[in-house]
């Protein structure tokens, strides 16, 4: 498959996310984020010039994640974690959470906010996301991504 370039995976990321989901309050296209909140996001990720930030979710200074073209940074607290796309094997949900917010009705769903990075020989990496829309597209940009099996494909 023919190597996409980081501008083309952005673009591909917002697509998926604004399809699948949509902005929340605190989650969006890095690009739409205050440019305080896109300073100090770089400012604690190096980026080489090859690699561009796609999305964020940013619910306090030190509880944040970013994705980019190429990899997946998750700040809690004092730990940071990186998550290349090669990887990413899946993404689950906690099924007896889901169903627990389902059971409530239709709009259980919606209370979604947590998910389950599965990496390639590594430890399952809790995620918590914004609830509503902006869950529905994050997770399936990270599907995508995950569906991708390789760091040099595009979601």
């Amino acid at each position: 498959m023919k190597t996409l370039s980081a501008e083309s995976k952005v673009r591909r990321i917002h697509r998926i996310f604004q399809r699948t989901g949509g902005n929340g309050a605190w989650t969006r296209p890095f690009d739409e984020l205050p440019a305080m909140v896109q300073a100090q996001l770089l400012g604690q990720v190096a980026l080489p010039e090859h690699e561009l930030p796609a999305l964020a979710c940013v619910q306090t200074s030190a509880r944040w994640i970013l994705l980019t073209s190429e990899r997946l940074v998750l700040r809690r607290e004092s730990e940071t974690l990186e998550v290349t796309w090669g990887d990413i094997e899946g993404v689950k949900l906690d099924a007896e959470r889901a169903n627990s917010l389902l059971a409530l009705g239709p709009g259980g769903k919606m209370a979604l906010s947590r998910l389950t990075l599965i990496r390639r020989g590594g430890e399952p990496v809790e995620l918590a996301l914004e609830l509503g829309p902006a869950f529905f597209g994050f997770w399936n940009v990270l599907l995508s991504i995950a569906a991708s099996g390789s760091p040099h494909r595009a979601p």
